[in-house]
């Protein structure tokens, strides 16, 4: 008997909404389309604090010294609007593992870099000379913490860093641009 009068009541509800025209808050989000666009919003929320969170605050790379900014930005390695016609072959360096150390705890860093050359005397040189290079980037990643590299900018930094280190070890000419193709911390 009471669930009669439930039924009776939910009736004469849905009457009153039909006569007035509103629907309720049940009608809207029974809506497939509405609650897709509830759904895309919350994601397109989503994403932008994700993107602010881990663009970061665009600091600048300090302390990296001057030749090896000026070699960077001579490289059209920020630029997007520049065209990557006439631009070299690129280089890749076997897979490194590194340890890093930070609070007592170790981590490890998986990288895989790619160094793009101006020509083919220099692939020669990099094949060859492959393990001191690959030193270079292990001894000098190794003496970071974690936190140095947790950033855009500081793997930016990083990179300008390693890029003028490897051009001093080089003799048969200078990178154009050193890549991460792979670049994780566990």
């Amino acid at each position: 008997m009471a669930d009669e009068e439930k039924t009776e009541d939910l009736q004469e509800d849905e009457e009153k909404q039909k006569k007035s025209g509103k629907k309720g808050l049940k009608g809207l989000l029974a809506s497939p389309i509405i609650l897709v666009a509830i759904v895309l919003i919350a994601q397109g929320g989503i994403a932008l604090m994700m993107v602010n969170l881990i663009g970061g605050n665009g600091a600048g790379s300090e302390g990296i010294g001057a030749e090896a900014d000026r070699k960077w930005e001579e490289s059209g390695s920020d630029s997007k609007d520049s065209p990557q016609e006439d631009r070299g072959k690129i280089i890749s360096l076997d897979n490194m593992v590194v340890n890093l150390k930070e609070n007592n705890k170790l981590y490890y860093l998986k990288l895989k870099v790619g160094l793009e050359i101006e020509n083919s005397d220099m692939e020669e040189e990099i094949k060859a000379r492959e393990p001191n290079l690959r030193d270079i980037i292990i001894e000098h990643i190794s003496s970071r913490k974690v936190s140095d590299l947790d950033s855009r900018e500081e793997r930016t930094a990083l990179k300008k860093e390693l890029h003028m280190k490897i051009n001093q070890a080089l003799r048969t000419g200078d990178l154009i641009k050193l890549y991460f193709s792979q670049f994780v911390i566990q």
